[in-house]
């Protein structure tokens, strides 16, 4: 009895993970049946996908999509006088994407170190903001954003752009609060006794231990901030980035005829940047993110 009655606790303990494992992988069959669907949809004719919108593209692959779509993805500035192509998209995106990641990683972590090696009352306090910010979402926000920074100068500008991102407000704040407070206090502590002070040790031992941490943040706020349009819709007029020229890009008239092959042929543009950066670090984005990020 005794036996069967472990083997029954086991079954009952292995089931919510069985359960997990059979979401995840009917998650992962979704997304790769979306992406082999969307280059399948990019390689076709419009005829092509009108007869057979769910099968592989039959004869000669229609690579041209990808051509136009380069062409034609473009954000139109000062009344259409200008027109911004996919290459300075690309870059603009890059300096919006890589700033915010930086800054949005850097500040979490200086609070997070702080408030957790300093035993004061505000510390605390901190804490507790941060739990409660992110039971509490922010809603209708955006015009007084706008108006302080118009008010700042900050407005169309990256420098702007990269000070909104920088807030400890949210769950990376948690990661590495647990990180450093769960850090050896013996290294900081011999380097306390050889004179270095708090800014050394933060810098040239605390932040080093916390590096793949570090990055591995940075990489998911990268991604991210490459993916959002909204942001650099209202406070980047002048800099589109290549997510904000998806979306018009989706509602330009200009390409209704090609619809849905040059469309997805322009999302699969966007999207490969971010596949490369996946297939590069993906061993540090699945595996880096851990509470325990500092080991004793």
């Amino acid at each position: 009895m005794k036996n069967f009655g472990e083997k029954v606790k086991k079954s009952v303990s292995g089931l919510p993970a069985f359960l997990l494992f059979l979401l995840m992988a009917a998650y992962f069959l979704l997304v790769l049946f979306l992406l082999l669907w969307g280059l399948s949809v990019s390689l076709k004719s419009v005829a092509q996908f009108r007869a057979s919108p769910l099968g592989f593209p039959e004869g000669e692959w229609h690579f041209e999509n990808y051509l136009n779509a380069f062409k034609t993805f473009n954000v139109p500035l000062h009344g259409g006088r200008v027109e911004i192509g996919l290459l300075a998209q690309y870059g603009y995106s890059l300096l919006y994407a890589a700033g915010g990641a930086f800054f949005g990683t850097l500040v979490p972590c200086i609070t997070a170190y702080v408030t957790a090696k300093f035993p004061f009352r505000f510390g605390k306090l901190v804490y507790a903001i941060v739990v409660v910010a992110l039971g509490f979402p922010i809603v209708g926000a955006l015009p007084s954003q706008l108006r302080l920074m118009s008010f700042l100068g900050l407005y169309d500008s990256f420098f702007g752009v990269w000070l909104m991102q920088a807030s400890f407000l949210g769950i990376y704040f948690l990661i590495f609060h647990a990180a450093y407070a769960g850090a050896p206090k013996d290294i900081a502590e011999a380097a306390e006794m050889d004179g270095a002070g708090n800014l050394r040790i933060f810098l040239e031992i605390a932040l080093p231990l916390s590096g793949k941490l570090f990055f591995t943040v940075m990489l998911i706020k990268f991604i991210g901030y490459w993916n959002d349009y909204q942001t650099p819709m209202l406070f980047l007029p002048s800099f589109p980035t290549a997510a904000y020229g998806m979306y018009y890009f989706f509602f330009d008239t200009r390409t209704t005829s090609a619809w849905p092959t040059m469309k997805i042929a322009g999302a699969i543009l966007l999207l490969a940047p971010v596949f490369v950066i996946f297939l590069c670090f993906q061993k540090r984005l699945v595996g880096d993110l851990m509470l325990g990020g500092i080991k004793e």
